[in-house]
């Protein structure tokens, strides 16, 4: 019988390999639509940020220029840590040559450790109040959720470096904080939320929102208010829905229902634009394979899949939040 699982274990690897890494690329990329992905250069990654200048100064002939100092930013270190899932293959299988079942199992080995994936990456958002978070099945605390001035990233006391000055994220009309998702929440992101948020010198930003993310409980919301409203049975509203195409949407599928009214409109081309904003650092080695390894006192065939990652911010301002109850 060893002998059969020795042989087995070689004639089914090859095949393992395939299945779990097509498997693996066809799941659900939400880290990436959050995220920028970048690989690890070490197993801490320290982020920091730059407080640029303010804008030119008039300068009358014969005046002196007027000389700015250097300012250090925001610093924050996001560290590897490594997530892991193991299967094993039965001395039956390999006896029955039940290759099917087989490449079950790597398919659900690769959808754990993608779902882990997307899990960990809907937390940075879903959980953007907050400035710690245990996952309730492993106690881990590793998904860093504070950023580099040590506040969650959804918070109403950011401050600049340069001067201190009060900076809110909270999408707000000027009347209501945390507007439930809608056409006027989203009104009021663009002309009232993201015009009050300064740089670190306090200087007015350019902000391009282009990405919308809700939790599954809202998605249809989303949907509608992002399509045409012309024709749609039981509204009279046939005009141009202004929101149109304006942003890309995207599902969030493991929202807590404590949760899940929170939403979320992200500036993507500042978060790849800047140093330090919301960061998926892969491991250098990517998803490491290891096995097969042949365990004869319990007939299996081993296998088990690692990756490491950090995830994590520095730099807050490319997000705005919503907790969506209308305070």
């Amino acid at each position: 019988m060893s002998a059969l699982v020795g042989a087995f274990s070689r004639m089914v690897d090859p095949a393992v390999v395939v299945v779990f890494n097509g498997v693996f690329r066809q799941a659900g990329q939400i880290h990436d639509k959050i995220f920028r992905v970048v690989k690890a250069q070490n197993y801490i990654t320290e982020t920091t940020a730059n407080v640029g200048l303010t804008k030119a100064r008039y300068r009358p002939e014969q005046d002196s220029i007027t000389y700015e100092e250097f300012l250090q930013g925001d610093g924050k270190n996001l560290t590897q840590y490594e997530y892991a899932v193991g299967t094993k293959i039965s001395s039956k299988l390999a006896k029955w040559n039940k290759l099917g079942a087989v490449k079950a199992l790597v398919a659900s080995s690769a959808n754990a450790v993608a779902r882990r994936r997307a899990f960990d990456a809907t937390k940075k958002l879903e959980r953007s109040d907050a400035t710690s978070y245990t996952h309730t099945t492993d106690g881990s605390t590793v998904i860093d959720l504070t950023g580099g001035d040590a506040l969650a990233a959804q918070s109403a006391s950011h401050t600049t470096t340069r001067t201190s000055s009060t900076v809110n994220n909270v999408i707000r009309d000027g009347t209501t904080n945390n507007m439930d998702i809608a056409e006027d929440a989203l009104e009021a992101a663009e002309t009232v939320t993201a015009p009050s948020i300064t740089d670190e010198s306090d200087e007015v930003m350019e902000y391009e929102l282009d990405t919308l993310f809700s939790s599954r409980k809202n998605s249809w919301k989303a949907m509608r208010l992002l399509k045409t409203s012309a024709g749609r049975v039981g509204t009279p509203n046939h005009d141009i829905n202004l929101v149109y195409g304006r942003y890309q949407y995207h599902k969030l599928p493991y929202m807590d229902t404590a949760r899940d009214d929170y939403w979320f409109l992200m500036d993507r081309k500042m978060n790849e634009s800047i140093e330090a904003g919301f960061l998926y650092i892969e491991g250098s080695n990517g998803i490491e394979k290891d096995g097969p390894y042949v365990d004869f006192d319990s007939k299996t065939i081993k296998y088990s899949w690692a990756y490491e990652v950090a995830m994590g911010h520095n730099e807050w301002r490319p997000l705005l939040v919503s907790q969506g109850d209308n305070t």
